[in-house]
């Protein structure tokens, strides 16, 4: 997976989850940490924003500048537009949150997304595993009065994992029932 720029907001804060700061020594290259973020990425196209109605002070005429989306953890590359397809550039934007702000009213009260959401804390159970198992063949041992435990590592990261794994977005299954639905 080739790198992408817009995706730097997600890395800085997936690293910190990791304990896996940008540094010459780090864990993780960015691609990896990429290839994590990729396997938990959604597509959205014209998704409708939340408008945050507010009040023009004197006149109590209504005002749209603050939109919000369902979901966070937007790539940086969203792009918005209105309803005629126009693209819109907003003053200030939280991708982390999905709330984008802009000097003007949009006058119809709607904004429509286009891009990428992810699940960092999947992404980040995924890099706990990885590495859980760097750690896996860590052994403790005692001798003459002295305990090394290097077995704690491995344990330290598969709660980790487990916690993010609790913290991920949930998921979408379907079932078929093969009493009602009869395929060939």
């Amino acid at each position: 997976m080739a790198y992408r720029s817009s995706m730097d907001n997600l890395i800085s804060r997936l690293r910190p989850l990791v304990a896996d700061p940008s540094s010459a020594d780090q864990q993780f290259s960015d691609d990896v940490i990429l290839e994590a973020l990729d396997r938990y990425q959604l597509n959205l196209r014209y998704d409708r924003l939340e408008p945050i109605e507010t009040r023009e002070a004197g006149t109590g005429k209504r005002l749209y500048k603050i939109f919000i989306s369902n979901y966070s953890d937007w790539e940086s590359d969203v792009t918005l537009t209105d309803l005629s397809y126009n693209t819109l550039t907003p003053a200030t934007s939280d991708f982390n949150n999905g709330q984008w702000t802009f000097t003007n009213s949009i006058p119809s009260g709607v904004v429509l997304a286009t891009g990428q959401v992810y699940d960092i804390y999947a992404s980040a159970a995924d890099l706990c595993r990885l590495l859980a198992a760097k750690y896996a063949g860590n052994f403790d041992f005692t001798s003459a009065n002295r305990s090394i435990k290097s077995s704690q590592k491995y344990d330290h990261w598969v709660q980790m994992e487990q916690q993010y794994r609790a913290m991920a977005k949930p998921t979408q299954g379907y079932m078929v029932r093969s009493d009602v639905y009869n395929c060939c």
